[in-house]
Formats: C-alpha cells, structure tokens, sequence
C-alpha cells in the first residue's frame, strides 16, 4: 500500500490548525465560573482545576457568556473585532458568533487559498476517525472561502468592520475561543513577573492580553526569565510550568501525539510546527457523527467527557 503524500503546512495555517483540549464532536460538560469561585482559590490551585487532568470538563466566564448571548440576541451589536494576524491575513472575530474571518493581505491570494485546502484536508481527516482516537482534540471547523463577487456576503457584512476593507478574499472558520478573565488573573497571580503583578488590572484591560490562549511547550523546560516580555495572547506554558500547577503533562502528551498522527498518517500533512493549544469551549458543541454512534451507546464515556 503506497503512502498519501506528505504535504508541509503553511506558516498562516499554523493558527487554524490548532487544538483545544476541550472534546471536539463530542457533548462536553460545561460549567460556568463565577468570579467569586476564584477568590475562595489559591491561583495555582485554580489552575490545577480549570486545566483538565483525568477528565475534559470545559468551563466558561459567565459573564462572557452573557455578553455572547445579549450579542447574539440582539444582531445590530454584532461586529468585527481584530484579534490578530498571520502571515497572509488579518485576523477578525465576529461577537455575538463563534467565528473568525481572515481576511487576505495584498498579493496572497494563493496563500490563502491553500491554506483553506489544508485546513480541509486536516478537518475531512478528523471526521474520518474514530471518537475515541479524536478525543480531547478540537479543531476549528471549517466555514466558507470567500472570493471578491460574493456580493451577499461584503453587502451584509462590510458595515460591521470598524473601518472600511476592500471586498477581497478572505477565509471563514469556527473560532477558538480565549480563556475567561477569572483564568487570565490567576494565570497573571501564578507566572507573572513582580512589575507585571503590580500593574495587574491595568495589564488585563489591554486589548491584547484579553485574547488568551496558552500554546503549551512539552518540550521546553526553562525558568521564566523577569525580563521577557510577558504578555497573554498566545501565552507559552513550559512543562516546568506544567508540573508547578500539578497538570497531568502525559495525558497532554498523549493527547497531542495522537492528534499529530492523524494529521500525519490520515490527512498526510507533517504538522511542521503545528501549535496545540488551550482555550474556552464553544459555546456550541459539535455533534458526533453517524458513524461515531454506531461505535458507542447511550452509556458512553466519549458522549460527556
């Protein structure tokens, strides 16, 4: 039997192809944080809990969950926010969704393009495993590629930018979601430098430090120097780190090994530098497929954690 080829990921892909510990296509149990919940906790103990270990429980802010919904429920509140940007695009979430839209940067069309082909690749290989195998990996779920004569969709959506864009190319996508301000304080109270914690209210209310998600490193094991810059958006966990707030770093291990061989052996990409990261659950999440329910029953761990 011959191998499918192997075909290299994209530098602006890296940010889509990206896992979450919370169960994808799976019914997660969601419990919602009351920000009293954290001053009843030690910050290292908060984290050791909010983080999974033997199970995959998911939580969220309820207050964010309340400004999702009030969004949500009300459409005219609804626009685009810039959270970021890659190598071929501008990064944008729509409040109110849970979704991103990456919008082209100048003369990287075909970048673009094939970063929606790899993210189909590796979405398509996913679906095609088992339950259990996927489980503890979330990828984002694959929308839409829009091109510059989607009329519908710039006509509908053009007014919600905060300053005008061209109708160009842009990819659409289910986002991960960032971690809520309860997990963002205890992260700062646990790891940050003394000139950080000092400043520390001031230093969550930037823009950029609200878009948390922490992209873990099993393979770094440093101590977390006073002068790096510390900032949340795509904050780096070292396994050092890990092991202070008592995670179980071979479950992650685990888990991650696992989504690196289907990405490998199922959709033939080599995940060069492919990013696992940890971030809130959907507010909505993906049912398993026919095929899923075949191998389980209304009993079934895979259903719940």
């Amino acid at each position: 039997m011959s191998a499918k080829p192997v075909v290299s990921l994209t530098d602006s892909l890296k940010s889509l192809i990206a896992f979450s510990s919370h169960a994808a296509g799976e019914y997660t149990g969601l419990t919602f944080l009351n920000p009293k919940y954290l001053q009843d906790q030690g910050p290292e103990s908060f984290l050791t809990r909010i983080f999974p270990n033997k199970s995959t429980k998911s939580f969220i802010s309820a207050s964010a969950a309340n400004k999702h919904q009030h969004t949500h429920d009300n459409s005219p509140l609804r626009a685009f926010e810039k959270i970021g940007e890659g190598q071929c695009g501008t990064i944008w979430s729509l409040t109110g969704l849970d979704l991103v839209l990456k919008v082209m940067k100048e003369d990287k069309t075909m970048q673009l393009w094939n970063d929606a082909e790899m993210h189909k690749r590796a979405e398509e290989a996913f679906q095609q495993v088992t339950i259990r195998l996927r489980q503890g990996i979330e990828l984002p779920r694959y929308g839409q590629f829009i091109n510059p004569s989607h009329d519908m969709f710039w006509k509908r959506n053009m007014k919600l930018f905060p300053t005008a864009i061209p109708e160009t190319y842009a990819l659409l996508s289910s986002r991960i979601n960032p971690l809520p301000l309860p997990v963002r304080e205890s992260i700062v109270d646990a790891l940050a430098p003394k000139h950080v914690k000092a400043n520390k209210q001031e230093f969550l209310a930037r823009e950029e430090n609200q878009h948390c998600l922490i992209r873990v490193y099993l393979g770094r094991r440093e101590d977390r120097s006073p002068s790096r810059q510390f900032r949340l958006r795509n904050f780096d966990l070292t396994i050092s780190e890990m092991e202070h707030l008592r995670l179980d770093t071979e479950r992650y291990s685990t888990i991650l090994a696992r989504a690196l061989a289907i990405l490998h052996w199922k959709a033939g990409l080599d995940a060069n530098d492919v990013e696992y990261v940890l971030g809130s659950s959907p507010m909505i999440m993906t049912a398993p497929t026919a095929n899923d329910m075949r191998q389980l029953n209304p009993e079934s761990h895979a259903l719940i954690t």
